[in-house]
């Protein structure tokens, strides 16, 4: 049997950092569900923590309905049904995952926490066994059996209403996140989004839950479809669908119809995953380039490597750079303490 390992250097992490690390560990050890990643063993040591996980190599699950070549609802209602039960299975040990998504885009970039264990043989056909997908990253995940959380935490376009009010909340807010999973599996866009990015604006949208079904994006869904969305993205706590109500709903109890994703369905999916993608892949690309700045920078000053036309004047806390014809490097240091009258600076690294 293969596993995958995820290994953990803990010399990057802060006490907090380590806090969350050792309450996901925690969870996992308790939970075990097919729907659920299974950690298998944990290897811990000062310097490393290693876990060792189910191996998901299947994909993620937007980019699997793209490339499915014959996708219908009946097939969303299995996918969903899938992540449904994996919530209930933890609300019913009153567990809260807290941060349900399809992306994620933070200065630690993280795929979905949605991931199908295989790849399909056949893109054109449909097969259950090839469907069976895990809920992973249980690092924001929290427990509510003795009192409801406070934490505010999530992705801006999942979270929940309660969370914004900043009001306690419970496993509920896993439901919102649900039914937001939901729309976009079966229109291809989020229902709550600013085209300026204004976060003000889009926060005001979630507390109220502004958001409709347009057409022709919503024409091909059925009327139980709807009403399950509908059900889930309710702003108060206390009316929203619960995860063993939702498992229940005649939508995921065989009524989904066979009608196959239109195309503008599908346009619209591509282009979510290609937006999204997009942003996270020039996200990296500035970090990237913006270490790759600051390690270059503190190469080339603990290892100065100067040309025969550059002039350089060494300053206490700068490097100015001259470029002329001269031959030679004078090297002067104008910041350093108790001036010598008469006497040069040698070709050497300066420091503070």
């Amino acid at each position: 049997m293969v596993f995958a390992l995820k290994i953990i250097n803990k010399k990057n992490l802060d006490k907090d950092d380590l806090a969350i690390l050792d309450r996901e560990v925690k969870i996992m050890r308790i939970v075990h569900h097919d729907n659920i990643v299974k950690l298998h063993n944990v290897f811990d040591s000062k310097s490393k923590m290693c876990l060792v996980l189910d191996l998901l190599d299947g994909g993620e699950l937007f980019d699997r309905i793209i490339e499915q070549g014959h996708f219908t609802e009946k097939n969303a209602a299995h996918c969903f049904g899938q992540l449904v039960m994996a919530l209930d299975y933890l609300h019913q040990r009153q567990i809260a995952h807290r941060d349900l998504k399809v992306y994620k885009q933070t200065k630690h970039f993280q795929p979905e926490n949605l991931l199908f264990t295989k790849k399909c043989a056949d893109k054109n056909v449909y097969v259950a066994e090839e469907w069976n997908m895990k809920l992973i990253d249980f690092g924001l995940a929290g427990s509510c059996k003795n009192q409801l959380l406070k934490t505010p935490c999530g992705t801006p376009n999942y979270v929940a209403p309660e969370i914004l009010r900043k009001e306690k909340y419970g496993v509920s807010v896993d439901m919102w996140s649900a039914g937001v999973i939901l729309y976009i599996i079966l229109c291809g866009f989020p229902p709550f989004y600013d085209e300026n990015e204004d976060m003000t604006r889009l926060y005001r949208k979630i507390k109220t839950a502004d958001f409709d079904m347009p057409s022709p994006y919503w024409d091909n869904v059925s009327t139980d479809a709807k009403d399950l969305v509908k059900k889930l993205l309710v702003p108060d706590p206390t009316k929203r669908l619960t995860s063993a109500a939702t498992v229940k709903h005649p939508w995921l109890q065989g009524k989904a119809s066979d009608q196959i994703m239109g195309a503008e369905q599908r346009f619209q999916l591509k282009r979510f995953q290609y937006v999204r993608k997009l942003r996270v892949n020039l996200f990296i690309l500035f970090v990237s380039f913006f270490f790759f700045f600051r390690l270059t920078s503190c190469f080339l000053w603990m290892f100065p490597v100067y040309s025969i036309t550059e002039r350089c004047t060494l300053c206490a806390g700068c490097v100015e750079i001259d470029r002329s014809t001269e031959t030679k490097l004078k090297l002067q240091n104008k910041k350093r303490k108790g001036e010598e009258e008469g006497r040069g600076v040698t070709n050497k690294r300066i420091c503070k």
